[in-house]
């Protein structure tokens, strides 16, 4: 998959090296720093979840280099590009397919993503066992994390 950011062409190839830094670099962090290391499994989230905003992370990653980052409008216009150049019906939703695609073939991105799957249905089990008939706010959390699940879990399939 590639980019035009500028007048350079960024190759986007769904390796190790990208799932090690994007995993350490896009996680979120704790109260003291420290990484989740959940950074693949949010942003195929957001891929899956039909979400702009994990598009334009995925370009602005991939194409900044120490010292140079991409801004959000040079991602904006790459993608507006690879639009153009597309002749997909729907070329936004053909970009989240293939996205999708190559996430779910990569092996080291699987496997990263079906690790932060299984870490979601430990915060499912924790948050069923705060729901209480009472507790509005934790039904409310569980079945959300329960939505996010399926759609993972179906995106996979």
């Amino acid at each position: 998959m590639e980019f035009k950011i500028g007048n350079k062409i960024v190759e986007i190839k769904f390796d190790f090296r990208l799932m090690f830094r994007i995993d350490k670099d896009l996680a979120t962090k704790d109260a003291n720093g420290q990484s989740s290391k959940n950074g693949i499994g949010a942003l195929f989230y957001k891929i899956v979840d039909r979400d702009d905003q994990g598009i334009v992370d995925l370009i602005q990653f991939c194409g900044s280099k120490k010292g140079k980052a991409v801004s959000e409008d040079e991602a904006l216009s790459a993608i507006e590009n690879y639009f153009e150049k597309s002749d997909a019906e729907d070329p936004q939703e053909a970009l989240f397919e293939e996205i999708q695609e190559e996430m779910v073939q990569s092996g080291f991105f699987k496997k990263k993503i079906l690790k932060y799957i299984e870490n979601m249905r430990l915060g499912l089990e924790l948050a069923e066992s705060q729901a209480t008939d009472n507790d509005a706010t934790a039904q409310m959390q569980a079945k959300a994390i329960s939505e996010i699940i399926g759609k993972m879990e179906s995106a996979l399939s």
